[in-house]
């Protein structure tokens, strides 16, 4: 809804504006009518309207003192002035003040009708922005909000539906995972748009993954909305692309303040049920926080066994055993919760069986949280969490190299990254090039660098973008983004915006904002 205030002194012609707004479309609420200029002000800087009609000479205060102050409190308003042709000197100085549109007297319902067209999908664009802006700062602000911020939306109540593509991550920057990217080659907008064509207002955003979406839907007591027709629908269309998503729904948020914490809990229900490797639906409303704990773990795997063959090096013997246990935890439905949990005792009790070894528990959690991400159904599970015990097993066979091989083979390892970081490069290729398994290659390049070896690579991407946006030659987001080993300017943008925190537009305009004040301050030097 956008909503109009109309200034004309003379009642007959105020009225008739009025009417022939009303006809053009619905959407369009007059919010308020006034005959004088100060009356008007005092009720815009109240009813913060989007769009004012007024004309120049009133009394009280004219038209364009009106403009003047009204766009020094709120410069995204819009305003359209009435004049007639003797008073096109004022209507030059209300150019001048920025306005773009006027309206010649008479006013007819044909004028009206082509200003609008040409007014109305702009203030809609910038409503939408306004809007996105408020509920992601509602979702992911870091302090207190005050109510003024949000008594723009007038909307009674809102939703959080939290969408995850695969396995969910736990890692910040995840290009790893093979649904990294998703959301970038699915345009949720237009698959909602198509299906439920008269959805009220709803909003799109990044989830703190980069597999994970957001999407905050508004709804009234006149038009409820089916959520879970919404999920079947999204979920059946990733299915098609043999992708498993799990959509978590939030309860009713009625306060837009309270919408971060219904965010959390959301999220806390979606990573606690989210079912590996499967599609489901998680309503927060039904969650049962203090449900009974998960079968226990003796029976759904034999750690006792397990660790007999690890001991004994019966490697054959121990990767079939893994395999049944994957194999009746895929026939259970298990969670990934439980999963993590369960792979991670296994893990913990192998390697803490190799003398003068002692498992280092953070290693341990970063080795298997990255199989998780690299792992959206159980073969692909299986694969992975091979290779991680693979290298536990290269451990108690003593077959590691030294301590000098490795700092060489890592050093090796970064100077490829910096040499090729615009090609597209994967870890296992990396692993595979220096003959290292994977998860062994992952945790000593963190002791060497303190992070992973992808985080590593993306950190040197983001760090070569900058200095690209940072230079005078002007790129174009679309040139830079190969340059730097991205295959488009939108994933390229949203990593960006994952590592630094804003978009590259906004990077470039600070760049020059500090540019422009360094070369102000030498020039009165």
């Amino acid at each position: 809804m956008i909503n109009v205030v109309v200034v004309e002194d003379k009642h007959p012609i105020l009225r008739s504006i009025v009417r022939k707004i009303e006809n053009y479309s619905p959407d369009l609420n007059i919010a308020g009518q006034f005959t004088d200029g100060r009356s008007a002000l005092q009720a815009i800087k109240q009813l913060k309207p989007h769009l004012v009609f007024t004309d120049i000479r009133m009394p009280g205060i004219d038209g364009l003192k009106l403009i003047a102050e009204v766009k020094a409190l709120a410069p995204e308003t819009t305003f359209i002035i009435i004049s007639g042709h003797e008073e096109f000197d004022y209507a030059r100085q209300a150019i001048q003040l920025g306005v773009v549109e006027y309206l010649l007297k008479p006013v007819t319902e044909q004028s009206i009708r082509d200003i609008l067209d040409k007014t109305v999908p702009s203030i809609l664009m910038n409503k939408q922005a306004a809007e996105y802006r408020i509920i992601s700062h509602a979702i992911k602000r870091w302090s207190s909000p005050s109510q003024v911020e949000y008594e723009d939306l007038s909307y009674e109540s809102f939703f959080v539906m939290l969408i995850c593509a695969g396995s969910l991550s736990k890692l910040f920057i995840d290009v790893a995972n093979p649904l990294h990217d998703i959301w970038l080659r699915t345009d949720l907008k237009a698959l909602l748009s198509a299906r439920f064509p008269s959805l009220q207002p709803y909003w799109i955003m990044d989830g703190e993954s980069m597999n994970e979406a957001v999407i905050v839907f508004s709804s009234t007591r006149e038009q409820a909305i089916d959520l879970q027709a919404i999920a079947n629908y999204l979920m059946e269309k990733l299915s098609h692309s043999n992708i498993p998503a799990t959509v978590a729904i939030s309860n009713r948020v009625i306060t837009l303040s309270k919408l971060k914490l219904e965010y959390q809990i959301t999220r806390t229900a979606l990573r606690k049920y989210l079912l590996f490797g499967q599609s489901s639906i998680v309503f927060a409303e039904d969650v049962k926080w203090h449900s009974p704990h998960e079968p226990l773990r003796k029976q759904i795997y034999d750690e006792q066994k397990l660790v007999s063959l690890f001991k004994g090096r019966k490697k054959k013997l121990f990767f079939m055993e893994i395999e049944s246990m994957l194999q009746s935890w895929e026939m259970s439905g298990m969670t990934q919760n439980a999963i993590e949990d369960c792979l991670y005792q296994i893990l913990y009790a192998c390697s803490k069986s190799i003398v003068g070894k002692p498992p280092t528990d953070s290693d341990l959690k970063l080795e298997l949280d990255e199989v998780i991400s690299i792992s959206n159904d159980y073969p692909s599970l299986l694969r992975n969490t091979s290779f991680l015990f693979e290298n536990v097993f290269l451990q108690i066979e003593h077959t590691e190299p030294s301590p000098k091989i490795v700092k060489d083979i890592m050093e090796q390892v970064d100077a490829y990254f910096q040499r090729h970081m615009s090609d597209e490069i994967s870890v296992n290729d990396i692993a595979d090039r220096v003959n290292l398994n994977l998860s062994y290659l992952s945790r000593e390049f963190k002791k060497y660098k303190g992070i992973t070896p992808i985080e590593y690579l993306t950190q040197l991407r983001i760090d070569k973008a900058k200095q690209l946006l940072a230079d005078e030659s002007n790129l174009k987001f679309k040139d830079i983004a190969p340059l730097v080993g991205f295959s488009n300017q939108y994933y390229f943008s949203r990593v960006f915006k994952f590592i630094t925190g804003i978009t590259p537009t906004e990077y470039k305009n600070s760049r020059f904002k500090i540019t422009a004040s360094e070369y102000n301050k030498s020039t009165i030097e």
